[in-house]
């Protein structure tokens, strides 16, 4: 994708076919976005503090076949067309 191609101020159903995530892979964080980075790139003493609760949050979105990255502060999202 280029730069300046994307969606900003959307919610994940904005950016989601109609039928949802169906004949969609999320891979975000195989692309390094995501909760690895933002987890790996925490440098203020704010952000580290945050990050049992942001890993939590991850965890529960992982146990239900959801997207981690949308526990995070700012949405990254990479999507790849299975069908």
């Amino acid at each position: 994708m280029e730069d300046g191609t994307g969606w900003r101020n959307a919610t994940l159903a904005d950016c989601l076919p109609a039928r949802g995530m169906a004949g969609l892979t999320d891979v975000t964080e195989e692309a390094g976005y995501g909760w690895r980075f933002f987890r790996e790139t925490a440098r203020s003493r704010v952000r580290r503090a945050a990050l049992p609760a942001f890993a939590a949050a991850v965890a529960v979105l992982r146990a239900l076949g959801r997207p981690p990255s949308l526990a995070l502060p700012y949405f990254n999202l990479l999507l790849r067309k299975t069908e």
